[in-house]
């Protein structure tokens, strides 16, 4: 019986999320978001609208201002497509069009069950080729008793099917989000349906899904698609004041069961709120004859009292925590329910002081009530995984921490570490990248499963544009990122499924690495189980602070060896790093130039400044070759001399970054004799291009000398 009702479960899920894609399939198509061609054709037709008293802009503008009526015309343009058409919106008003004296339209609402205020409507108005020229009159009467409202927006002239592509596309960001809240109810309604045990679950999930089916379904009503897409006015103005004080009960429901004491009163209350509320709208409407637009006084009293009895649930479980020395655990209420806040807040501040239009009033608040239901579904799903697989996921970890800490090396460490992963996961690859000085990002260690090939070596340098950056800005939302759909990427990001087709992954997940808060690389593994992926991912997460440990003790070894390579003075390498650097780095079959040179006057301020002039003019000569060379490249050799070599691809380039070094120089007021040569595809030894650049730079320090009247060398 219970695997029945899974079945049943899943497959109505299946079925909603198969509905979900084609809505937004749909939307998309109708909309035509893939090309904004369709706005080119929407022509604005609200300005220079004659009154009686004068010129007006017909947008927004309230029969209510004109005692309830007004009359309105303007010229048609003086050429008109055949399947142009005068569209626009109105909200509680009865409309009426003339083209010159012959009336071609008229639309008048009826009384329903919220009264004679049915709320938005949309109007498409034909007109032909025939009309061009001729003067279209609009009548605008308000509906309500007051003979106040009846406004009117967005007055277009385009062909209906673009007007309903516009208002598809201003409202589909709004409209995919109200979606995605009546998603977030289905799911939560299909998981309460299927768990067995629901008195285990964190909070009513039942409860939940309810809430968030209705808000939904009213977020969605207040978009005006479905109306568009029907044409159910009245339906429409019936959800949009009777959905939110439904509300009320299954919230309070929710929020008393997330404390510790869950009182039934509070359920109690909130029923009878409910109640009173929809009582009270149906009793104004029907016994005393009030149009619901009056009456949002009760709805705002029920929202008020919603807020109120939330807060004092949520003061009594505190109090009665606090007592009993019991933790709350309410972060995710209070961390979705201040984020909805703020976002409701922020749509208050749009729509009654900057006055912004209809069409996005709300946006926020569905922004808030999405994070706010995604929060609880979040909340929800790490209950429903369990202790008992983060239990099993810490074993894994402290016996792969104990397989990998047996070596005394760092670089021994992460490399037994990782085949522990690798072999464990069941994986193909198990990778670290690491951004290096250069901002380059390679692979720096891999473990291979027998019988997998490597990597290509063109995927151990990887691009940051297309994919580095991309999976930075995964990092940042999810702090991992799970590739278990290669083809999904080709589209998507080609570049990363180009790296992934090349070394034939079929899947992978990739996790940060953190030094400081600063992301220096990230660690993957691939070839792993498709159903492995999510707890694969966990895993990472936790074991990425270990590597990012046993990495800066192999950077803090470095560091060490540092002194033997490097000058503590300007951070160019040393005599001896060019030594080895020549003998085994150095591909003598290549072009590359060479540069030597020496500092002048640095005797002359080390005896008139003291030695810190001459460190600073050491300091500056040096920087500048770095700047040109870059830091890898640059060497001292002796107290005031330097070597660097440029690997550009001829030789005007490597003169032109000479060129850059000397203008460097003169911009801070340092003096160097210099000496170049430029070796084109071996065409000399490293000993002969050494001499060349010696020699160059000794004629260059005699002249200089010479031309002061001084041929000492310092």
């Amino acid at each position: 019986m219970k695997r029945q009702k899974a079945g049943i479960a899943w497959f109505c899920s299946a079925i909603y999320i198969a509905l979900l894609a084609a809505i937004v399939v749909y939307l998309v198509a109708r909309a035509d978001l893939g090309t904004l061609a369709f706005r080119e054709r929407v022509h604005d037709f609200s300005q220079s609208w004659q009154t009686g008293t004068g010129e007006i802009v017909l947008d927004g503008i309230s029969a209510g201002d004109f005692g309830g009526s007004v009359t309105v015309e303007r010229r048609l343009p003086a050429e008109l497509a055949e399947e142009s058409e005068v569209c626009f919106r109105t909200q509680n008003a009865n409309v009426t069009v003339w083209v010159d004296e012959q009336e071609v339209y008229r639309f008048e609402g009826r009384e329903n069950l919220t009264g004679r205020g049915y709320g938005i409507a949309f109007h498409m108005v034909g007109v032909s080729s025939e009309d061009a020229g001729r003067i279209v009159r609009i009548r605008l009467d308000s509906v309500l008793d007051s003979r106040k409202g009846g406004r009117i927006w967005q007055i277009c002239l385009c062909s209906s099917a673009d007007y309903v592509r516009m208002v598809l596309g201003d409202n589909f960001l709004p409209c995919i989000l109200s979606v995605l809240i009546i998603f977030f109810g289905v799911l939560l309604m299909i998981v309460f349906l299927w768990m067995p045990n629901k008195k285990a679950m964190p909070y009513d999930v039942g409860a939940l899904s309810i809430t968030a089916l209705l808000l939904g379904l009213w977020c969605l009503n207040d978009t005006c698609i479905p109306q568009l897409m029907t044409g159910q006015i009245y339906t429409s103005r019936v959800l949009d004041k009777m959905l939110l004080p439904m509300v009320n009960y299954p919230l309070i429901c929710f929020s008393n069961s997330l404390t510790r004491q869950k009182r039934p009163v509070y359920r109690y209350i909130a029923l009878g709120m409910t109640v009173l509320s929809v009582a009270l709208l149906l009793g104004f409407r029907y016994g005393l004859g009030r149009d619901m637009i009056y009456l949002n006084a009760i709805t705002y009293s029920v929202y008020a009292g919603t807020f109120l009895l939330s807060e004092i649930i949520f003061a009594d479980n505190a109090r009665y925590c606090k007592k009993n020395g019991l933790r709350a655990n309410l972060f995710g209420i209070y961390l979705g329910s201040g984020v909805f806040m703020a976002c409701a807040l922020a749509d208050m501040l749009l729509y009654y002081m900057i006055r912004v239009r209809v069409s996005t009033h709300g946006i926020f608040s569905r922004f808030g009530l999405t994070f706010f239901f995604m929060v609880m579904l979040l909340q929800f799903l790490r209950w429903w995984s369990g202790e008992q697989a983060s239990f099993e996921r810490s074993r894994f970890i402290n016996r792969a921490l104990q397989y990998a800490m047996s070596a005394n090396d760092p670089e021994e460490n992460i490399r037994m570490l990782l085949r522990f992963l690798g072999k464990e996961l069941h994986a193909k690859h198990a990778n670290i990248v690491e951004k290096q000085d250069d901002d380059t990002y390679r692979g720096t260690y891999e473990w291979v499963a027998e019988g997998a090939e490597p990597l290509k070596p063109k995927s151990l340098v990887l691009p940051y544009e297309g994919l580095i950056d991309v999976l930075y800005k995964e990092f940042k939302l999810n702090n991992r990122l799970i590739v278990d759909n290669v083809e999904s990427y080709r589209t998507e990001n080609p570049t990363f499924y180009q790296f992934l087709c090349e070394n034939k992954v079929e899947s992978m997940v990739i996790g940060p690495l953190e030094t400081n808060g600063e992301l220096t690389g990230f660690f993957s593994v691939d070839g792993a189980p498709q159903e492995s992926l999510m707890e694969i991912s966990e895993i990472i997460r936790l074991i990425s602070y270990f590597f990012m440990q046993l990495v800066q003790q192999r950077e803090e070894q470095k560091r060490l060896m540092r002194y033997s390579y490097f000058d503590s003075l300007t951070g160019a390498r040393n005599r001896r790093a060019f030594t080895e650097f020549e003998e085994s780095g150095l591909d003598r079959q290549a072009s590359y130039g060479f540069v030597m040179c020496d500092i002048n006057g640095l005797k002359a301020a080390n005896d008139q400044f003291g030695h810190k002039a001459g460190d600073e003019m050491i300091i500056d000569v040096a920087q500048s070759l770095i700047e040109v060379f870059g830091a890898v490249q640059v060497y001292r050799m002796g107290g005031d001399e330097f070597a660097a070599y440029g690997f550009e691809a001829d030789e005007a380039s490597f003169a032109a970054d000479v060129e850059r070094v000397k203008a460097l120089l003169e911009q801070k007021g340092r003096s160097a004799s210099i000496g170049a040569v430029y070796c084109a595809d071996g065409g000399m030894e490293p000993a002969q291009v050494r001499a060349e650049a010696d020699a160059r730079m000794y004629r260059e320090k005699e002249r200089y000398y010479a031309g002061k009247g001084d041929r000492r060398r310092h």
